[in-house]
């Protein structure tokens, strides 16, 4: 199951967020855009992508997947858009984690992960979708619980998945091919509801995102 959708970056563009991180710290005008539907299946599926305030100036995100029958789930997403007119290569990505919790099942079916979109810059019509699984590489799994997933950029053991295919690759191996590619957006998605075998009819996968940082730019802050 793929869920379409990014999330948009207002106040800023993925081009500039090293400079704002680093001058500013986060911003708290700059929100990212959240989305959720039912993956074309009935209900109970359905999914949820909403914002939790933790006090404190604390924010986090919540993805929702419900599933009401086999191989069917709804989805959550929430991601970050390149900026109109800027041109941020994959190569200059350094930095993409975030800290989680799976609040309800856990890592499986392919989610929560990672989605960063890509165009060819000299054919834009040419797209590349680069997927890498929260957990444990390359196949995801993760018990419940606080969490961090590591910086996928510089993970040794970070294993991507090109156009949903069937081999995973290696981070210099996608570089080689695709560092030169121009971000469109990255997303983190759950729309695995249907692996939470463990559990009564519907079942749920969901996940609460904190501190999620890209290019050294924090979103979703902790409580302070």
């Amino acid at each position: 199951m793929k869920a379409a959708g990014a999330f948009a970056l207002v106040g800023g563009t993925l081009g500039g967020l090293s400079a704002v991180a680093s001058a500013q710290g986060p911003d708290p005008a700059v929100t990212p855009f959240l989305q959720s539907g039912n993956n074309g299946f009935p209900k109970p599926n359905g999914g949820a992508a909403v914002f939790v305030d933790e006090g404190s100036h604390g924010q986090g995100v919540l993805l929702t997947s419900i599933s009401g029958a086999p191989n069917e789930a709804g989805y959550g997403l929430a991601g970050l858009k390149a900026g109109k007119g800027t041109t941020v290569p994959f190569s200059s990505l350094s930095d993409v984690q975030t800290q989680y919790a799976m609040t309800q099942g856990t890592c499986g079916g392919g989610a929560p992960r990672w989605i960063i979109d890509l165009h060819n810059p000299s054919n834009p019509s040419q797209t590349a979708s680069l997927l890498v699984y929260f957990g444990t590489q390359p196949y995801g799994g993760c018990s419940g619980g606080a969490q961090q997933e590591p910086n996928i950029m510089s993970d040794p053991t970070t294993a991507w998945w090109v156009n949903n295919g069937n081999t995973p690759q290696t981070t210099s191996s996608v570089e080689s091919t695709y560092g030169s590619w121009t971000v469109d957006d990255i997303e983190i998605v759950v729309d695995a509801g249907w692996d939470q075998a463990t559990q009564l009819n519907p079942n749920i996968q969901q996940v609460l995102l904190q501190k999620t940082t890209v290019n050294g730019f924090s979103l979703l802050p902790l409580p302070s």
